[in-house]
């Protein structure tokens, strides 16, 4: 693909970019009753830096599995809407409409090649957050090895096409066909439910976000995500978990300290363009 014509993308601006994307979604997310949370290090940098990790380029929400799933069917009914606002939901990596695992919501007006395909540059990362029932860790690494299985069922019976290679293809492309006897939309529907059932919010137990490992021994307690807080992020107000101490602490130790300077870096990979 040649972009000769596109002009490049510069950090400050693609960090504008970001901050538009993220006022817009939660514009968005307060009028659909939706809630979010930032996570990972763009809670620390909410909190450390009132922004951006001066080195970091990236924006992370985490969204309650109840939320994550209205928001996935709120971007195929409303394209039109999110359009104007010049966003569009991004699938990520090379897996098509892998939705129920993260995906993510991308500015139209940017532009990048990545695998092969030309797709909207900046991007905000979307991931759920699963909420799990007081329960020993090892029955926790359980359910959560369980929930990347429905995950993997829904995104089948989205997309309507089989994922992965070898003989998990193969499985899944059986699934498939079976799936579409019984029909696609009501598989999908069914796996949901399942879903909100197993991660229902019980402020006593845990909560495990998409990108942990199923090896994941420490849980934080649902408790400190029960409520959002607002806090300054540049020029924006959003949210972040009420107990954000306790989280960061868990996740980073010390999360106030700044990393030595050879750990500074970005989350950059590819070139990007405006259209």
């Amino acid at each position: 693909m040649n972009f000769d014509n596109n002009r490049l993308i510069t950090e400050d601006e693609k960090k504008s970019i970001l901050v538009e994307i993220l006022g817009k979604l939660d514009k968005y997310f307060h009028e659909k009753d939706i809630k979010y949370f930032m996570a990972y290090g763009t809670l620390i940098g909410a909190v450390r830096h009132q922004g951006f990790i001066p080195w970091d380029d990236d924006i992370d929400l985490l969204l309650p599995r109840d939320s994550f799933i209205r928001f996935i069917h709120l971007c195929e009914d409303e394209k039109d809407v999110l359009r104007k606002m010049n966003l569009e939901i991004v699938e990520y990596g090379q897996n098509k409409k892998d939705y129920y695992k993260r995906f993510k919501i991308a500015d139209t007006r940017t532009v990048m090649e990545e695998f092969g395909e030309e797709r909207s540059a900046v991007f905000i990362d979307i991931f759920p957050l699963d909420c799990f029932p007081a329960l020993p860790v090892e029955k926790l690494k359980k359910l959560r090895r369980k929930i990347l299985v429905i995950d993997n069922l829904c995104s089948l019976c989205h997309a309507g096409i089989a994922q992965g290679s070898g003989l998990k293809k193969k499985i899944y492309g059986v699934l498939l066909l079976l799936h579409k006897l019984m029909g696609l939309k009501r598989m999908e529907e069914f796996y949901e439910k399942k879903l909100l059932k197993l991660t229902a919010f019980d402020e006593n137990g845990f909560v495990c976000d998409s990108e942990a490992g199923v090896g994941k021994d420490n849980f934080p307690k649902a408790i400190g995500w029960k409520n959002a807080v607002r806090v300054p992020f540049e020029d924006k107000m959003c949210c972040i978990p009420e107990d954000y101490h306790s989280i960061l602490t868990m996740w980073y130790g010390d999360y106030m300290k700044l990393p030595p300077e050879d750990q500074r870096h970005s989350h950059e990979y590819y070139k990007m363009y405006w259209r």
